[in-house]
């Protein structure tokens, strides 16, 4: 499983802020992301113009035989759209269409051999100076509602000791959990783990809290 290659194209921030002072409060960018085969983990961080379901973000972009695995918040299970060969003069399709929530995240399978495909996320960054996403007790899977690498430290959450956070690289994970301080010093992350623009990762909560992501712009 090779890593997913995030590169943020925003065509060039800066601009797109001068002109939402003078035209729209809307800032508009894309996220363009490589999907190999076996198993990546992508985040959603576009709302507004964008389509947020399975059929407006992939399209007919993945290859037959992929899947898109979304996982209800604390409880399970995964919910599973899969992209099927069309018969009888019919064109491929989805067999469902999932609704995809800002801050949210999906994990990407495609099928075994399949060659590496470019799969662009697009549509309205949010204008709010921030976005409140619930975490509940368990495992989610989230991801920076707004289109810019972020870190575990920097992120924002409002962590209970315990808690973890999980970042997927090359069939892997790296773990930063949130320990009590000793000996005086406060409750910390034990690292500090980038997250790519265009990443998803698991949040493993001890308690029901509320992440309140802070706009970079």
């Amino acid at each position: 499983m090779k890593k997913t290659v995030t590169v943020m194209l925003a065509v060039a921030f800066g601009a797109f802020i001068a002109q939402a002072q003078t035209t729209s409060d809307n800032i508009v960018g894309y996220v363009k992301q490589s999907a190999d085969a076996g198993l990546q983990m992508q985040g959603i961080q576009f709302t507004g113009g964008s389509d947020v379901t399975v059929q407006g973000l992939y399209g007919s972009a993945l290859p037959v035989g992929s899947k898109v695995y979304t996982y209800t918040a604390g409880v399970g299970p995964y919910d599973i759209a899969t992209y099927n060969a069309g018969f009888f003069g019919l064109p491929d399709s989805w067999d469902k269409d999932i609704v995809l929530g800002l801050g949210s995240a999906v994990w990407v399978q495609l099928p075994v051999g399949a060659s590496s495909v470019e799969v662009v996320q697009a549509g309205e960054v949010s204008s709010d100076a921030s976005v409140d996403i619930s975490i509940v007790t368990g495992l989610q899977l989230l991801a920076n509602p707004y289109p810019v690498q972020t870190t575990v430290q920097t992120a924002g959450f409002s962590p209970t000791v315990g808690d973890k956070v999980y970042v997927y690289t090359d069939g892997s994970y790296d773990i930063a959990t949130y320990n009590a301080g000793f000996f005086g010093l406060p409750d910390s992350w034990d690292k500090d783990i980038v997250i790519p623009a265009g990443a998803g990762f698991w949040y493993q909560a001890a308690g029901n809290q509320t992440w309140s992501a802070s706009s970079p712009l």
